[in-house]
């Protein structure tokens, strides 16, 4: 069984550094899930890491219109408790200092909690 990783990606200027990293860990066989802050989205696209993983990528913590499967209706559940390991990366200090005082405002926070 392929290890499952889940990365959070956050809105630094280093987020367009994890679509080499996601490629890295794609080509060792490993299942990657990439969930993003909204301001990450504003550094790269969620289609690059959809296209790099074969996956959907979830950037909030509300359900979709219509979704019929778990990862739709829980995305703040759906993945993280199904991964090996939950990287966060770059992990700004706003997300950091969200992290340590246990907000969960967002679909990374949320899903760490």
């Amino acid at each position: 069984m392929k290890p499952k990783v889940l990365l959070g990606i956050t809105g630094g200027i280093a987020a367009y550094k994890m679509a080499d990293v996601v490629s890295q860990l794609v080509k060792a066989e490993i299942d990657v899930r990439v969930i993003m802050s909204e301001t990450a989205t504003r550094f790269v696209a969620p289609l690059t890491f959809a296209a790099l993983t074969q996956q959907k990528v979830h950037t909030s913590i509300f359900p979709e219109i219509l979704a019929d499967e778990k990862e739709g209706i829980y995305p703040h559940l759906y993945p993280a408790t199904e991964a090996d390991i939950f990287v966060v990366a770059p992990a700004t200090a706003h997300t950091i200092a969200k992290l340590a005082h246990g907000f969960g405002d967002n679909i990374i926070c949320c899903s760490a909690l």
